[in-house]
């Protein structure tokens, strides 16, 4: 990324950032099955402090992961990569961004960001993140309006307003490959007290990639129109939707009343989702999910899902993991495990997998301004 006036400004962080902190390994319940082992290493984001807002984790499927949250009402963003495919480990966590545009700081709340990867650009490292072009979508609210920035490795651009509510969410379906429509898929609120949940599709229309500066590279954003989740059982309800769009499969997580927690599966088609289903899973606060879809090697099948939210009894970061086979058992998610707690506290918790169905989380220590963003990185071995 760049480092201009105009461009994103680095707020402070160290360019190499190793996860060393608290190791923790967990055996879920019934590995002989074939349930994955994780490994947790647990620490924080450098520079990433004195938030108070939504924390929350995309990818670009190749190792790309990026935070995004805000400090007061400026709206931040952090980048980093997995550089190596067994994992030794750690993260290169790049500097964390205040984002601004030709107008200055961009104000938000609770941002949200979408990646695609189109490629590797050598030699011109400020130019790319890590020596990757991205394509970038962030969306966020702005009182009760929804707005939305997209660029490659950059998002010096003039915010726009795409609907109204509260508490959006985006993921990119980072698996697609017809580059001139790569869809992504927005939840968000009706408002920000218990209500309707509603999603748009989008696409992305992205041009040649341009190696001698990636941020020249065409990008066209297009928007549909907005329509509430909805399947047999009627329109879903609730607070703080998480969704990932993944090969063609959606599933939206969200919070649901007296704290439960619900999921729904569909299918893009075309400019809408067909949704299939709507299943309460556990009780919580603050879910989210990730998928490594169905497709072939090295991904795999069925689909890997990860989801983590916050423990309605302890508070503890939890998680559960599952699988998704659109053959066998199109309208549900097996579940392999029941809730399982990291043992720490938090608040916001995000959750993204890459090609290998290996797992990232973040989550605000405390519930309180001033504290750091933290960070979790889980891995079969």
């Amino acid at each position: 990324m760049k480092n201009s006036k105009n461009q994103l400004l680095q707020i402070g962080a160290p360019a190499m950032f190793s996860v060393v902190g608290l190791a923790i390994a967990l055996l879920s319940p019934g590995a002989a099955n074939a349930q994955p082992q994780w490994q947790q290493e647990l620490s924080y984001i450098p520079g990433a402090n004195n938030f108070y807002s939504y924390s929350r984790l995309a990818t670009d499927a190749q190792g790309l992961w990026g935070a995004a949250s805000s400090t007061g009402s400026v709206l931040l963003d952090i980048f980093g990569t997995v550089p190596d495919a067994d994992l030794a480990g750690y993260v290169n966590w790049g500097v964390s961004f205040e984002v601004q545009n030709g107008n200055g700081w961009v104000y938000g709340a609770a941002p949200s960001l979408g990646l695609y990867r189109i490629g590797n650009v050598y030699g011109n490292y400020l130019s790319g993140i890590y020596g990757v072009a991205d394509a970038i979508l962030e969306v966020y609210a702005s009182g009760s309006q929804l707005m939305y920035l997209a660029g490659v490795n950059n998002l010096d651009v003039s915010a726009q307003q795409y609907d109204s509510g509260a508490v959006p969410y985006v993921s990119v379906d980072a698996y697609a490959t017809n580059r001139s429509s790569i869809p992504f898929v927005e939840v968000h609120q009706a408002s920000l007290e218990y209500s309707q949940l509603w999603y748009r599709v989008g696409h992305f229309d992205i041009g040649t990639l341009n190696t001698s500066n990636p941020t020249e590279t065409p990008l066209t954003t297009t928007w549909s129109n907005s329509h509430p989740i909805s399947g047999s059982w009627g329109n879903a309800s609730g607070t703080l939707p998480s969704v990932v769009v993944a090969n063609g499969t959606v599933i939206v997580v969200f919070q649901g009343s007296n704290g439960s927690l619900w999921y729904a599966v569909g299918a893009l088609n075309g400019d809408t989702v067909t949704w299939n289903s709507q299943e309460k899973y556990s009780t919580g606060y603050n879910p989210s999910v990730g998928l490594t879809p169905t497709t072939s090697q090295p991904y795999f099948n069925p689909s890997t899902i990860v989801e983590t939210h916050l423990s309605a009894t302890t508070g503890e970061l939890t998680y559960r993991d599952g699988t998704w086979n659109n053959q066998d058992s199109p309208t549900a998610i097996q579940w392999l495990s029941s809730d399982i707690s990291l043992g720490i506290s938090g608040c916001y918790s995000s959750v993204a997998l890459d090609e290998y169905a290996r797992a990232g989380f973040v989550w605000m220590p405390q519930c309180l301004p001033g504290y750091s963003i933290g960070w979790g990185f889980a891995y079969d071995y």
